[in-house]
């Protein structure tokens, strides 16, 4: 039954949307891209901050986990690539992408408290721990490499790394709250300049994550998501010894403020349960840009469902798709598919495949998968 103690819950999401509908700037280069960790959450274009059902909530919604109370334990396992926009050798962005790289893009490991006899605690709990990479770049440093040199520094590749510890709750039933600690920092790459740093910026934020049960009849849910995750503000080694810091420090961008809000569906039809998501996210770029390359918001809007079916001997099928839209100086359009097969309700392996494109490019589309393997209870 609605309450009036609720009512600032439910406005939460309302102020965030109005805070994401905040004008861009009027200049930029491109921001670093997003890269969807987790490959649930990739198979549904990363539009998953109102599920967040497994450990990579820990990124899009650290609530998320908690809200489903029957997830005791989640680890997960990422593996897949990633890709950096093209860059011209003269710093012009060209409307498309360039140099991928196979990587781990996710691990992370999350647990719920249980009573002694493995049922769930009413006034639950959990903790979580997440390693991420979560956004990867290119900028050009225009700025002389000596007083005697008026050679530009040149292609400079930035890739993110974060580290977060995470804890969520549910003070009652229909509420979860969660929240982070992180520590970023970033490896920065130059392609005309060796050496290039020494050691990589480093710094910290924080994120918190409120989802709510809006709406239950007859076993659909409608379900609510908030996300807050702060600015990390990535500090170099600038002294003499440590490389280019000093440079690059005033060309690549901290870690974005982003606010986002979210909502899903859950309908459990005869042959599947089906969760129908939608997102609405901004990333703070601008303020978060370096002194010498300003840099535009990103605003991010998209779609995503997923149909779980049981299948005999305690095995699950599930299906996802997703599209998402990033708009900003650089726009790009990304469409997303996703398997998975469950086994002995228990073992998970799951893979996705991702297009993304650019707009105004010709044939400039790229490619993007991810594998992973997760134990959940």
């Amino acid at each position: 039954m609605f309450t009036h103690d609720r009512l600032p819950i439910l406005l939460l999401p309302l102020w965030l949307a109005t805070s994401a509908a905040w004008s861009m700037s009027a200049h930029a280069a491109s921001p670093p891209l997003a890269v969807q960790p987790g490959t649930r959450a990739m198979g549904m274009a990363g539009v998953f901050i109102a599920q967040a059902d497994d450990s990579s909530g820990i990124w899009y919604n650290p609530a998320g986990p908690r809200q489903d109370r029957s997830l005791q334990q989640d680890f997960s396992l990422d593996w897949g690539t990633t890709t950096l926009p093209a860059l011209s050798l003269d710093g012009g962005r060209d409307a498309g992408f360039q140099d991928n790289t196979t990587m781990l893009r996710y691990a992370g490991i999350y647990r719920g408290s249980t009573l002694g006899d493995g049922q769930e605690d009413e006034d639950a709990s959990g903790v979580g721990l997440a390693y991420l990479r979560p956004y990867r770049g290119a900028t050009y440093v225009d700025a002389a490499r000596s007083l005697v040199d008026s050679t530009p520094f040149g292609r400079v590749e930035v890739e993110y790394h974060q580290v977060s510890g995470a804890l969520s709750h549910t003070p009652f039933a229909g509420l979860a709250l969660g929240g982070t600690l992180d520590f970023v920092w970033a490896d920065a790459a130059c392609l005309d300049v060796d050496p290039c740093v020494d050691n990589g910026p480093t710094g910290a934020g924080a994120s918190l994550g409120v989802l709510y049960d809006a709406w239950r009849a007859a076993s659909h849910v409608v379900t609510l998501a908030a996300l807050w995750r702060s600015r990390a503000n990535l500090g170099y080694d600038t002294t003499p010894s440590s490389g280019l810091g000093t440079v690059l420090e005033s060309y690549v961008a901290d870690r974005p403020e982003t606010r986002g809000v979210g909502a899903t569906v859950r309908i459990p039809a005869s042959f599947a349960l089906i969760s129908a998501n939608v997102m609405l996210e901004r990333q703070r770029w601008a303020a978060a840009s370096g002194s010498a390359a300003s840099l535009d918001d990103v605003t991010a809007l998209g779609a995503g469902v997923e149909a779980l079916r049981p299948l005999a001997g305690s095995q699950t099928l599930a299906l996802r798709l997703g599209a998402r839209r990033d708009a900003g100086e650089f726009d790009t359009t990304a469409l997303a598919a996703g398997v998975g097969f469950g086994l002995y309700n228990k073992h998970m392996f799951d893979a996705a495949v991702q297009r993304v494109s650019a707009d105004g490019g010709e044939g400039e589309d790229t490619w993007l998968w991810s594998l992973s393997y997760s134990i959940q209870k």
